[in-house]
């Protein structure tokens, strides 16, 4: 693990989340179904996974539901090969206008993926948060996957440690001790870049997440 990557271990929770207008760049997101298992989508859980030609990019156009009542929390890459092994997470009520302000394309955005050329993606973003106090804590907790400050173990950091992390994080019924919203309680959707989705086991997803491909 890079000195760079413990730098995203140990930021303050809620530190990026204050300046709320955020972005989401061109990367794939795929929307996984197994029918006839009895898991749910609308009807099961996900919908079958497309094979070859699929693009489901994401423009600085894309219509996606924001505003001060829908939150996002989202974890970023970067695509230049000598940035590749960083990653940060944040959440954002606006993720289009926040990874602009990632790529410095507008002022704002965090100081830590500053300095970098841009490249930033959104490879990974969470949405059904009830409030903007629950969107941190979870925030938080993909920072701390073990629940505890300081830097994140090993097998959670980097580009696929991150995303591996979440088959832990997403069985949590509070993201925090201090949450007052059961989250067995909230409906949420995963995006997730397709080169990523394989790295979550699906099957073992809570009944109240669904992956999903459609953003719009």
């Amino acid at each position: 693990m890079s000195h760079e990557d413990d730098n995203i271990c140990d930021t303050v929770p809620g530190f990026d989340a204050m300046s709320e207008r955020r972005d989401i760049n061109s990367c794939n997101f795929i929307q996984e179904t197994y029918e006839g298992t009895g898991l749910r989508s609308k009807s099961s859980k996900v919908s079958s996974l497309q094979k070859g030609g699929f693009t489901g990019l994401v423009s600085p156009t894309a219509k996606l539901d924001v505003g001060s009542n829908k939150w996002y929390c989202y974890i970023l890459r970067n695509k230049q090969s000598r940035y590749a092994h960083l990653t940060y997470n944040g959440s954002t009520n606006h993720p289009i206008r926040r990874l602009r302000q990632h790529n410095e394309e507008i002022s704002g955005g965090a100081r830590y993926t500053h300095g970098r050329g841009g490249g930033w993606e959104i490879y990974a973003l969470l949405s059904g948060f009830p409030d903007h106090k629950n969107a941190l804590s979870c925030e938080w907790r993909m920072k701390h996957t073990n629940g505890k400050p300081g830097k994140r173990p090993p097998e959670h950091c980097g580009m696929k440690g991150r995303i591996v992390a979440l088959n832990d994080i997403l069985q949590l019924e509070k993201w925090t001790q201090q949450c007052t919203h059961s989250n067995y309680d909230q409906q949420f959707t995963l995006y997730l870049a397709d080169d990523v989705v394989s790295l979550v086991n699906v099957s073992a997803l809570p009944p109240n997440i669904t992956l999903s491909r459609d953003m719009i």
